[in-house]
């Protein structure tokens, strides 16, 4: 029993930092202080395979402060941790696009294209029912709109632009 409350406090712990941190990261590139960011997502590395998403994050700081060989060689070592992220390699064929390095820019759309994401599935219709269901008890979930707010775009729309644009292209 003991094990268990320490393990669960460290787990805690380590959500909570976590989140300390996710919101220290909007903080900063909120701020426009790239520099920042990146040096808290280069604090935060373990050396494991999610270090992928850091990684990606590292090379959108740097190509937003207009750093492209920097956000090359961030992108790069994401792929070095996931070969086929999808993120890294459409980073590094706009970069080299931006670079004016055409040849390689289309080796990176072509394997973009290789490994697209899947589509999310569908919300199962048996959720909004229970949904609905749940309102009559728990009032407060009228107030929530089942459909997101349109001024949030869709994520996966900026991939498959990229990747119609680059099937198009190459």
């Amino acid at each position: 029993p003991l094990n268990t409350t320490s393990e669960r406090e460290r787990r805690d712990r380590k959500i909570a930092m976590f989140v300390k941190n996710q919101f220290a990261l909007a903080r900063l590139i909120g701020r426009k202080d790239y520099d920042g960011a990146i040096h808290l997502l280069e604090s935060s590395l373990s050396g494991g395979p999610k270090d992928v998403l850091s990684f990606v994050m590292i090379a959108n700081c740097h190509r937003w402060a207009n750093r492209n060989n920097e956000a090359i060689a961030a992108a790069q070592r994401g792929l070095a941790v996931a070969p086929c992220n999808f993120e890294s390699l459409k980073l590094l064929s706009e970069a080299h696009a931006d670079l004016q390095e055409y040849e390689i820019a289309a080796k990176y759309a072509r394997l973009g294209i290789e490994h697209f994401p899947e589509s999310l599935p569908p919300t199962p219709k048996i959720f909004f029912w229970l949904y609905r269901r749940g309102s009559f008890v728990f009032p407060p979930l009228r107030k929530i709109d089942q459909s997101p707010p349109q001024d949030i775009p869709d994520p996966r729309n900026s991939g498959k632009a990229w990747s119609q644009g680059a099937q198009h292209n190459f």
